[in-house]
């Protein structure tokens, strides 16, 4: 007779921190999720990032990690040895606390604006906001850059026309990611994480998350 495994979803980080159970180590590099579980707390344990964990796990939406998945911790640590690299931590608004790789050839200004910006997980998505009472995608962009003097349009498409336009593979910490409708409006703005992740304002139903979209990202700009 077969066994049906029924694999247990993990949503939100916010949802998901409530639980009180830790990783369980699997063999030297490896851990098995377990209720409770998620990939910030796995990284803020093994000393690394999401953004390399995720990479590493070829996992699309940080926020989403499922009971019983195998997740790779070995080869991800950030060393101090690494020229290139440097390693940060912020706090979101639960209390979580979330490392973040950043590149530091990336402006100051844009690592900062990155940095704040995830001390917003959690806030809620409010249409047109533009304060962390509530966000919208492009209302989060523009009030962490205000933060550090740079004023940037409340308007994704127009946010778009005011960044040097490069490519999502070239997106550092503080770039901005853009997605494109089929007639190639930006319909929405993500600030990125380096390494292929991001923090956004997605929608009432998740508010502010790591990840979230169900495509990639049509192109990036540089603030």
């Amino acid at each position: 007779m077969k066994k049906i495994v029924k694999r247990t979803l993990i949503t939100s980080f916010s949802t998901a921190v409530a639980f009180g159970a830790s990783a369980v180590v699997a063999h030297a590099d490896t851990v098995t999720v377990k209720a409770g579980d998620t990939l910030y707390k796995i990284a803020k344990k093994y000393h690394t990032s999401i953004a390399n964990l995720a990479q590493r796990n070829n996992i699309s939406n940080p926020n989403r990690i499922y009971i019983g998945q195998k997740i790779k911790t070995s080869g991800s640590t950030i060393t101090a040895t690494t020229t290139n690299t440097i390693h940060t931590t912020t706090t979101a608004n639960n209390g979580t606390t979330i490392n973040v790789s950043t590149n530091t050839t990336s402006s100051s200004t844009a690592t900062k604006a990155a940095n704040l910006a995830q001390k917003f997980i959690g806030s809620r998505y409010v249409w047109a906001g533009t304060t962390p009472s509530g966000f919208d995608c492009s209302g989060l962009v523009a009030y962490v850059y205000a933060q550090y003097g740079v004023s940037l349009p409340h308007q994704s498409a127009v946010l778009a026309s005011t960044t040097t336009r490069i490519s999502t593979s070239q997106a550092k910490a503080g770039d901005l990611l853009f997605w494109t409708n089929a007639s190639g409006r930006v319909y929405h703005v993500a600030i990125s994480l380096g390494n292929g992740t991001y923090v956004n304002a997605l929608d009432e139903n998740h508010g502010v998350v790591i990840g979230g979209m169900a495509a990639s990202a049509n192109f990036a700009g540089r603030v």
